[in-house]
């Protein structure tokens, strides 16, 4: 009888053209310690086990030109770490990187070699995710009945999305409790209230593109709004872009502007862009994105401009804020590539999450996962009266592939007269709970003291459990919530 060989891929790349698998060699289980202490008579006394990582070998056959195919495999084991997956187990994958390549012999046309891989988590993972979204009420909870068929405990992805305003996430499952907000927010006690102006996330998009004044935006610099904004589907989402611009000498942009009617100097600005030159990576491509609010004198107060204004993949991300003399100062200016790599560029699909949050003259920037606050006291007093979206590009000059807004929205805090509160979780918000990389985002924005003290990331034990899920007792509407997790075995 033939014998069947396995195969296997890494970071999603079948190695079968470049190697044989001979064998796998993998431990039953992690490396375990197990912590004793010296008792007083005799023996010792168990205190706690430990479980470290795994290393995992395969013995594998290159034929044809060994070193070139070396070559080949180093690079695909450059991106680290990475899943590692194994044909006799094709639901299953371990997070891992290469430890050990050893030596080929002298012959360059065959070569017998064992590499090693370490699992640093020690733990094999399922290769989907196994959810949950149809809870049962109970009384005022959401209640999840899940099931972990690894032997390991997993670690549950949690996503809530707010249908009415609410102040507070408690979770409970049966390895542990955590909380999220503010269980002492009231709703209606208060003087002050949050006002959401317009919301034009999702689809919505196409609303803010029809009700949005157009060509008629202050910026931070004269502009020269000659050119086109228009709506196009990408990747499954609708966004604004510039649709035409001067190509006659002169730059030129478009814009849409939204008036404020609760105008304030508390203020919260979120969207979402993308500035990518994907998917071909052109580096002789230009144009920018600008986030602008102005005051009911039509006085430039604060924003953030995404600029690629040279040849190469170089762009700036610039935090502005005005000078008190009718022009304006670069806060901060940061440099990123247009690339679609996630460590290189915050605006590649599908993210590009970004918010402005000002409290008078104080003025908070978010920028890749941290806050970046500014005192500008040119704005102190000063209401918020507009908001504009502004891009351009440059005459005779390629525009960036990818430089577009699919979602907008301005809350408007402390609005006078209104007895309320800003409520945290807004109707419309999304809160996401991730145990495996132990960070909270609201909005697809993160928010590392969004936890109650006390709590930790939620573990689902092995076999049948529960999680429930309250909210602010004056929560209207329970959220629409799901849960995820990888199951994992030993």
């Amino acid at each position: 009888m033939e014998k069947i060989l396995k195969t296997m891929s890494y970071n999603g790349v079948d190695l079968e053209p470049y190697l044989t698998v001979l064998k796998v060699y993998r431990p039953g289980t992690a490396d375990i310690t197990n912590e004793t202490r010296q008792v007083a008579t005799r023996g010792l006394s168990f205190k706690r086990q430990r479980r470290g990582g795994k290393t995992i070998k395969v013995d594998i056959f290159i034929a044809g030109d060994v070193l070139e195919k070396i070559d080949i495999l180093n690079d695909i084991f450059a991106d680290y770490p990475a899943k590692l997956v194994f044909s006799d187990q094709p639901d299953r994958y371990y997070l891992a990187a290469l430890s050990k390549f050893p030596e080929p012999s002298s012959s360059v046309r065959e070569a017998e070699l064992t590499l090693e891989f370490e699992s640093f988590d020690g733990v094999a993972h399922s290769v989907a995710y196994k959810r949950f979204d149809n809870p049962r009420v109970e009384g005022d909870r959401l209640v999840f009945e899940v099931e972990n068929k690894g032997n390991e405990t997993a670690l549950p992805i949690i996503r809530l999305k707010s249908n009415s305003d609410n102040g507070y996430y408690g979770l409970v499952s049966d390895s542990g409790v955590m909380a999220v907000g503010n269980k002492e927010e009231m709703d209606g006690k208060t003087v002050e209230k949050s006002v959401i102006e317009f919301d034009y996330r999702d689809d919505k998009i196409l609303t803010g593109f029809e009700k949005g004044a157009k060509n008629q935006a202050i910026s931070n610099v004269a502009e020269n709004l000659t050119g086109t904004l228009g709506t196009l589907r990408f990747n499954g989402r609708n966004f604004v872009y510039l649709q035409n611009y001067s190509q006659q000498g002169v730059n030129s942009s478009g814009s849409l502007t939204f008036p404020i009617t609760n105008s304030t100097t508390y203020d919260y600005i979120w969207w979402r862009q993308l500035f990518w030159s994907g998917p071909d990576q052109l580096d002789n491509q230009y144009g920018f994105i600008k986030i602008i609010a102005t005051d009911e004198e039509g006085t430039f107060l604060y924003g953030v401009e995404t600029f690629k204004r040279a040849r190469g993949l170089d762009c700036e991300y610039n935090f502005l804020g005005a000078d008190g003399h009718g022009g304006f100062k670069t806060l901060k200016s940061i440099k990123f590539w247009d690339t679609q790599y996630d460590k290189e560029n915050p605006f590649n699909e599908p993210r590009g999450f970004s918010d402005i949050l000002r409290k008078d003259d104080v003025v908070d920037f978010y920028w890749w996962g941290g806050r970046n606050p500014f005192t500008i006291p040119a704005i102190k007093g000063k209401k918020t009266a507009n908001v504009h979206i502004i891009m351009g590009g440059f005459s005779g000059r390629t525009l960036v592939t990818r430089m577009y807004v699919s979602d907008f929205l301005f809350q408007a805090n402390k609005v006078p007269t209104w007895e309320d509160i800003p409520n945290r979780y807004t109707m419309g918000s999304t809160v996401e709970i991730n145990s495996e990389n132990r960070t909270i985002l609201v909005s697809g924005i993160q928010s590392a003291k969004e936890m109650i003290d006390g709590g930790d990331f939620l573990k689902i034990p092995r076999g049948r459990s529960k999680i429930a899920i309250s909210t602010s007792s004056w929560c209207e509407l329970k959220p629409t919530a799901t849960i995820e997790f990888e199951e994992r075995w030993s």
